[in-house]
């Protein structure tokens, strides 16, 4: 119980506790006239015992539902714009991510060119050395 207490109850803020009936009867402040048991009815003739103890406290407590509704869909103009503004942040950032590649490419792409031009210029004073003196290969 303590660890049901700590992992489901406590975030909401709540406790669970087990207690004998005299000490249910104390704590919810019971009217001493209060029967045990519901009256036996068509209804509750399949009941167990321990549902028709509660039935006899019913007005004095409340169920617990696990079955919770999905909340209903937004319709108002703040709760419309947060998807909107969501998805125009997913945008920018796919904006930024595809401006951040473009210009790696680039760099990438300049580098190379700029790599060619130098072997191209080397290459053209080895051609135009050639005439004149013996070529020496020299690596890059």
């Amino acid at each position: 119980m303590k660890a049901e207490n700590q992992g489901f109850f406590a975030p909401q803020r709540l406790k669970a506790t087990i207690f004998r009936r005299d000490t249910i009867a104390m704590s919810l402040k019971l009217p001493h006239n209060v029967e045990n048991l519901s009256h036996n009815t068509d209804e509750n003739t399949s009941c167990s015992l321990l549902e028709r103890r509660f039935g006899g406290i019913k007005p004095y407590i409340s169920e617990l539902h696990f079955d919770v509704r999905a909340p209903a869909q937004q319709t108002t103009i703040l709760a419309k714009m947060s998807p909107a503004q969501v998805k125009r942040q997913k945008a920018k950032a796919e904006a930024r991510a595809l401006k951040q590649r473009r210009k790696q490419s680039d760099k990438i792409q300049e580098e190379e060119s700029k790599n060619e031009r130098k072997l191209r210029k080397r290459w053209q004073i080895l051609i135009s050395k050639s005439g004149r003196q013996r070529v020496r290969w020299r690596k890059i």
